[in-house]
Order: structure tokens, then sequence, then C-alpha cells
């Protein structure tokens, strides 16, 4: 860009992306994040959710399978499969809230949050990108173009850094923690019911207080779960059992969590907790997964690979997410021979989305009862 007011634009270095305020959260590590067994699996559902689905490409809008293009979704760099490659994206936004691959002659190279530093402009535009490139520190220079910058949600009101989600309700998952260490103290040391003993007569003070020392030895804790304890000269053992209301609220805890971190991550809850599911409202779950959750991540990803690869020679990169409105295989079926017989779709248009071989003569469209013959490309 020419600068017409001959002053150099001076250059603001951004919090690394390994320092915003989900390390605060989380000691420095998304690690610790996935230790939540509820955003574990939104985060896992997600991400290979998104790994799983073919990746078409289109020339000038007409889908051109085996086109060359696919070999760099294919066979990413760093000894990655395409699997990986997406999910470790999908995990990298939903955590981090940022994530990058660069453009590279022979393939796309995924970088880890951390190893990424962005330089912003006075106007706080991105300048470039700073990326660790070796095990000794070395730092290579990035251009925009030559980076895929792939964001979640951002407010800088420029698009310019995604915001984590977990930076973003860092309140509620600090409560999660909090909530979480309660309950392992409670079953690393409660699991017992409260004990006590009734003693008829009175008792020395130090013989009652060493009875209670030994008692407490053998019988508490886990250690002393299965033990028998052996009472003499009229000794009671009592019992206040509060464990079932113990129990019963640290059930409800853990379902408030997984519907809390569930909707924060834009998961219907039937899809993580199958025991409020049913087979009607899980189809619909599923629908409402790709339309809230999983489109907009496609779309995103989508926009970025098709706006700096190879925009100009007319390729397109697009997921194929008719896996998730096929239905039953019966359902399928019915569906596609309404589609050919109506005309609508080929025979091999039709056995495609069965993953089967196409057809010599397969890619004829059928004429509706009463219509003109069409014609097939």
């Amino acid at each position: 860009m020419i600068n017409l007011f001959g002053k150099k634009p001076t250059e603001k270095r951004l919090l690394s992306v390994d320092n915003t305020p989900q390390s605060l959260i989380f000691g420095g590590t998304t690690q610790n994040a996935l230790d939540i067994p509820a955003v574990y699996s939104c985060v896992n559902l997600i991400s290979n959710s998104v790994a799983s689905l073919p990746v078409d490409v289109f020339v000038n809008g007409i889908e051109t399978p085996g086109h060359k293009a696919l070999d760099f979704i294919d066979n990413p760099l760093g000894n990655m499969t395409k699997f990986m490659f997406f999910s470790s994206i999908v995990r990298n936004m939903l955590l981090d809230g940022n994530a990058f691959a660069e453009i590279e002659n022979d393939g796309f190279l995924l970088h880890d949050t951390k190893d990424v530093q962005i330089y912003l402009d006075d106007r706080k535009y991105i300048t470039y990108y700073m990326v660790k490139s070796d095990k000794n520190g070395n730092t290579k220079k990035v251009l925009p173009g030559q980076m895929l910058h792939f964001k979640r949600l951002t407010n800088d009101g420029r698009g310019q850094i995604g915001v984590s989600t977990l930076d973003a309700f860092n309140n509620l998952f600090e409560e999660i923690n909090s909530t979480n260490g309660h309950i392992k103290d409670y079953l690393d040391n409660g699991l017992n019911s409260a004990l006590w003993l009734e003693i008829p007569g009175k008792v020395k003070p130090e013989v009652l207080t060493k009875l209670r020392e030994k008692f407490a030895d053998l019988y508490s804790g886990i250690s002393g779960r299965n033990k028998v304890p052996t009472l003499t000269d009229g000794v009671q053992l009592r019992e206040l059992n509060n464990r079932s209301l113990v129990d019963a609220s640290i059930q409800a805890l853990k379902e408030a969590q997984l519907k809390d971190v569930s909707m924060l991550f834009n998961i219907p809850l039937t899809l993580l907790d199958a025991s409020s599911g049913t087979y009607g409202n899980t189809v619909e779950a599923n629908l409402m997964f790709l339309k809230t959750c999983i489109s907009p991540l496609l779309r995103n990803i989508e926009d970025e690979f098709n706006s700096k690869v190879n925009y100009s020679g007319g390729i397109a990169y697009k997921f194929d997410v008719s896996a998730f409105i096929t239905g039953t295989f019966e359902t399928q079926i019915q569906t596609l021979n309404t589609a050919v017989s109506g005309g609508i779709m080929t025979q091999n248009e039709a056995r495609k989305r069965l993953g089967l071989k196409e057809l010599t003569d397969g890619n004829k469209l059928f004429a509706p009862a009463g219509t003109p013959t069409a014609k097939g490309e």
C-alpha cells in the first residue's frame, strides 16, 4: 500500500496466542480444559465431525473430482493425516480462538498456536505473523496472504483476532474446576457414611481420645470401607448416612455443567447425553447440530481457504455435509429413488451419495410422467 504522507507506520505486537486469558485459567495449556469431561466431549464431537467430512474441489463452479488441488488437503505437511489436520484446526479454534496453517509450495503446514505471534499496524490490522521455525526458538515472518488464519468469534471490531470460548466464559470454567475439585475430595474422602460411637457410662478423656483415634485409623477413608468394626462392653455403632443427598447433588451439578458447556459450544444436549434422546429428537438434533454448530465452522474454514488458495484460478474448496442429512439407509433409498424417478438427480448422482461406483449410462435424467424427456448432462 502506498504511504501518501511519508510517515512510517509503527508496528505493535499483540500478545501471543499462548498468553491469551485462557492460560490464566488452565495453567497455560488447553489440555487442562480438556480435563473437564463436558469440554472434552464437545470439542471431540465437533472436531471429529468436521474432520470426517469429505472435501470437494470446484473449478469455476463445477465439481471436479480428483483435481490436483485435493492433494494439498489430503496430504498436509508435517506427517499429518487429513483427519488430524482438520481436527486440530477446529480444536485450536474452539479452545484458543485461533488456528494457523501456513501456505507452502507443497502444501499446508499447521502451526501450534503458542508458536505464532501477531503484529498489528496503527489501525490494528494484521501486518504479519512471526512463527517459531525451529526448536532453538528462531522465528520467521509470514505475510497474511501466506497464512491461513481461522478465527472463532472476534471482539476487536475488525475480525482480526479470534476469542477463545474458554476466555469469553472464564468465570463458568473456573466454577466448573472448583466444583470438580470438591467432587474429587468427596470421592476420595467421603465415601463412608458418617460413623459415631455411643459409649455407655463415663470414660476418661485420655481413653476416649485414644479410642477415637484408633477407630478413625481403622475405619475412615477408602481403605476402611469394607472393614467390619468389632465392638465390646456395650459400645454401639451409629450411622449418619447423607450419601444419597450428596450423590444426588453431584449428579445434578454434572448435568448442569454438561448443559452449560453444550450451550456454549452450540451442541444439542441429546447428542452428548443419550439418556435424554429418542430417535425422533436425535434426528432433529443432528440437523440442529449441522445448522447452528458445524455449518458456521465449515463456512469459516472454506472462506479462508478460498480467499487465499489459488483463488485466481477459479478453484474453491467445499465440505460435503450430506452425511448429516441422510437419515436411515431405508430413508436414503426412498429419498434418492424419488429424486431419480422425478428427474431431479441422475442415477450416478444418487449412487455417489451411497458410496457406490458410477454406471456407464448413469448420467441421464429420467423424465417424470407426463413431462418432456429431460436431457442428461
